[in-house]
Parts: structure tokens; sequence; C-alpha cells
């Protein structure tokens, strides 16, 4: 029964862009009927006498697709034409997705879930790539993680990032129910007990035990690569989760004067030497209090669009970090300002070449 009703949508779907395609417009009639659905569980009434009208058109019944889906209990999204999506409406239809409504929600009451969809990959793995939420409160500057628990309450997963579809032309307000992209895999043989919605603000402040091996004391700033480039390839539908650091890597706790930095990409010329500039993220500024030991971390999901949210063409780029090469702080207790190089060598680099394809 499934597959009949997942090839139905299809063909409904298919049968009316078709129809669109070939005409600004198309006579048909309406065709006042009532469709049952039958399954082994209750039978579903669809009215295509009222609100939701069914229509006909060369001698084909046609039926309002959000009202067939919603009936087959499968859920249906919608994003309008824009830049982002080559100017194509976009319909979703998920028929094994997991609702929640209010109840998942963050502490703090910024986003609902509605939906998470659960798909299959490779080796015995499952995922989590998209869902839709819901909008309370003002999201500037903040960031989504989704924590996957099993029964007994432990952490199974999390999320890489989450990237608000269409985020970079439209930014999310409240009351707003918005779609997202993320990336949450574990064993599809989990018995998933609850989820945890955490939004915090995109810079905050943690401690580390110890400082890292290869680096000397310092201030370090750094851009690192998604695990998806390791071949230095980006495929041109794919978010790239680039993540940022700025540690203080000394014995001291510091004062930082404002560090302003941002997230720019550069298309290559043919000297592999940036040419023009295609995208540009001002990343919030850093400063104050830092004790020894402590820094900051940031996910960019970047999706390679242009700043006018259209798909980049294919070819080099080059993904980089722009800030000042020095810091400028003062000791804690202390007024006397140190002005200093930020440390940097091969294992903090700044920019990246990659390849969108």
């Amino acid at each position: 029964m499934k597959k009949f009703i997942i090839g139905f949508l299809c063909g409904a779907a298919l049968a009316m862009s078709t129809a669109v395609a070939a005409s600004d417009s198309i006579q048909a009639y309406l065709f006042p009927s009532l469709v049952q659905i039958h399954s082994e569980e209750m039978t579903r009434t669809i009215d295509g006498t009222d609100a939701e009208p069914i229509i006909n058109y060369n001698n084909q019944a046609y039926i309002p697709l959000r009202a067939f889906a919603e009936a087959m209990g499968a859920k249906v999204t919608y994003e309008a034409a824009s830049p982002a999506n080559q100017y194509v409406h976009q319909i979703g239809i998920f028929d094994e997705s997991e609702e929640y409504g209010e109840e998942l929600r963050d502490p703090e009451g910024y986003i609902s879930i509605e939906q998470l969809d659960r798909g299959k990959i490779s080796n015995g793995s499952a995922i989590i790539s998209s869902g839709t939420f819901k909008v309370n409160k003002e999201l500037n500057d903040k960031q989504i993680e989704i924590v996957l628990l099993d029964r007994s309450g432990l952490q199974r997963g999390s999320s890489e990032y989450v990237y608000i579809v269409d985020s970079d032309i439209r930014p999310p307000q409240a009351e707003e129910t918005r779609s997202f992209l993320t990336s949450i895999i574990f064993d599809d043989k989990l018995d998933i007990g609850s989820y945890q919605i955490k939004v915090r603000d995109r810079m905050q402040l943690f401690r580390y035990e110890e400082a890292p091996m290869f680096l000397e004391g310092g201030i370090v700033a750094a851009l690192y690569p998604p695990n998806s480039l390791d071949d230095g390839h980006i495929k041109a539908d794919q978010i790239a989760p680039f993540k940022v650091i700025f540690d203080n890597n000394s014995e001291y706790n510091i004062i930082l004067n404002k560090f302003k930095w941002q997230f720019n990409v550069y298309k290559l010329d043919e000297q592999e030497q940036p040419a023009d500039l295609v995208y540009s993220e001002a990343l919030p500024s850093v400063e104050g209090a830092m004790p020894s030991l402590s820094g900051y971390r940031l996910i960019i999901p970047w999706n390679p669009v242009d700043e006018d949210g259209a798909p980049l063409e294919s070819g080099r780029y080059r993904v980089s970090l722009e800030m000042p090469r020095d810091v400028s702080y003062s000791l804690q207790g202390s007024h006397e300002l140190i002005t200093e190089d930020r440390l940097m060598n091969t294992r903090t680099p700044s920019a990246f070449h990659v390849e969108i394809e």
C-alpha cells in the first residue's frame, strides 16, 4: 500500500508540473468528489466538494497534493521560489517523519521542533538530515544543536550543524515555521529515547584542561574544514560546515580588546589567486575576559551560494578567515596594553582552496 501511495504522489506531482510547463494556464473543471483511501486500519476520506476542490483536466482527476499527502499521514513542506533554489518552488513530502509539535523545544523556548526526517545510509547507519521548526524568539547570533539520547539518557549523537534553509537571504523571524538541514549519524538499530534541543550564543566561551601539545603559549585563531573536505571537493548542493576557533592558549588570564573577523569566499583565477569575492559573513566579534586555556568554537554551515543566494558555479574557490595579524589585550588586574602577533603555524591555517562540483 505504501509503495502505491508514494508512486501516486510522485505521479500527481509530475503530471501537475508538466501541465504548468506546457502553458501559463490550463482549462480545467471542478469535479466534486469524495475520495476514500482504504487501508487495513481505517478509511480516510478527502472531501473534494468544498474548501479543497478536486478538478478534472483532460479527463483526469487532480487532488490537492497537501490534502492527499496529509490524509496518508505524510508531512508536506513548502519553500517559495528564490535565488537559493533557482527560482523553483520547493515542495517536500516526508512519509517517515517524526512529528513533535510544541513539546520538543529548547529550555528557553527559542524554537519548537515540529518534524525530524530520518533516513538510512550505508554500513548500518541512520541519519537525521532535515526537519522543520517554529521560531518563537529572535535567533540573531544564536547556534542550534540537536542531541540524540538513548533510552537510558546517554548521548548517542549530536548535530554537526543546523542550517536554516534560505537564511543567507531571509533571516528567520518569530512566528515563522522554517525548514532546516542538519547531520546526525547514528546506529540504525538504536532505540532513540529522546532529543535535547540547545540554542546558545554562537560565540560561547569554554575551558579546556590542557593546551594542545602542538602549540606554544599565545593567542590563536584558525579555520578548520569540514570532515567531508578530505579530497578538497564540495558538492554544490551540500552544506559545508567549517569551524573557526579563537583560543587563549597562554598561561595568563587576559582582557581582550575587540577582535573582528569575517568568513570570506573568493573565486580563484587561472593562477589560483583570489579574484572575485562571492560570499562574505561578518562573524561575532571577540572581546572581554578570557581565562588561561579558554576559547571559542563557532560552526559556519556554509551553503555554497553567493550573496544573493544563487548557487555558485563549478570551479575553484578560496575559503578564508580574514582578520588582523595581531591582537591586543591586558593581563587581568593590569591596565597595560599588550599587542602581539597571533599564533600562526601550519597547524592553524586561515584559508583553504576548494573545488565546487
